[in-house]
């Protein structure tokens, strides 16, 4: 829950949600390796990347190629943050109300079946994050809330916690080109460890690493 009154807790602003989405993009392969090989690129839970779309759902996973188009704005990361880095400087700037942000901001967005669904935020007020596989243990079914909850919370400030400066990053570049740069950087360079440091921000050292480390496991058996 990261916008709905209704689940209780508190209400993310549509900066702290892109701040979000920012850092999931960055540790997207990372992300995918903590989870089943046979559903890093399983249509259901489709990778983001941050150079644009490079899946098609009529493929099969081991015989995608990025030849058959997609419609417009599926999947599509460096899109929606073109999209909020024009709205942010632009008529979100003029907007009375937070709700009003985050309706303009996700209005459009890389669709329900990513690794992150942030479709959801005007439906339910809630992030999905659809990347793990799904699981009948209950440790790995922990863990993996766990993870959610953690990254959720570590994430969302924009005080250095992801691309330099969180979400800042994004809306605080002087274009939506600079904004990408960085953000292609950040994926490309991302890291276990990476993840480890950012989970440590709200589990601790030596609990992030634990949880990383088991999920990591649990993703091979």
């Amino acid at each position: 829950n990261v916008r709905s009154s209704e689940g209780g807790g508190e209400l993310l602003c549509a900066r702290e949600l892109l701040s979000i989405f920012c850092a999931w993009l960055q540790f997207e392969h990372v992300a995918a390796s903590l989870a089943r090989s046979w559903v890093r690129r399983d249509r259901w839970c489709a990778p983001l990347y941050a150079t644009g779309p490079e899946f098609s759902f009529s493929d099969k996973p081991w015989a995608q190629g990025g030849h058959r188009p997609l419609p417009p704005h599926l999947l599509d990361a460096p899109a929606f943050l073109c999209r909020a880095h024009t709205l942010w400087r632009g008529e979100c700037c003029a907007l009375a109300s937070e709700e009003e942000r985050v309706q303009r901001l996700f209005a459009v967005t890389p669709g329900r079946l990513a690794s992150l669904n942030v479709e959801a935020v005007l439906k339910t007020g809630t992030y999905e994050f659809r990347r793990h596989h799904a699981t009948t243990c209950g440790d790995a079914a922990r863990n993996w809330c766990l993870f959610c909850v953690a990254f959720v919370e570590a994430a969302r400030p924009g005080d250095g916690a992801c691309l330099g400066r969180g979400a800042e990053a994004l809306l605080d570049a002087q274009s939506p080109e600079q904004a990408l740069t960085r953000l292609r950087e950040a994926q490309l360079l991302a890291t276990r460890e990476g993840l480890v440091a950012l989970l440590a921000r709200v589990l601790g050292e030596g609990e992030a690493r634990a949880l990383v480390e088991a999920m990591a496991a649990e993703s091979c058996v």
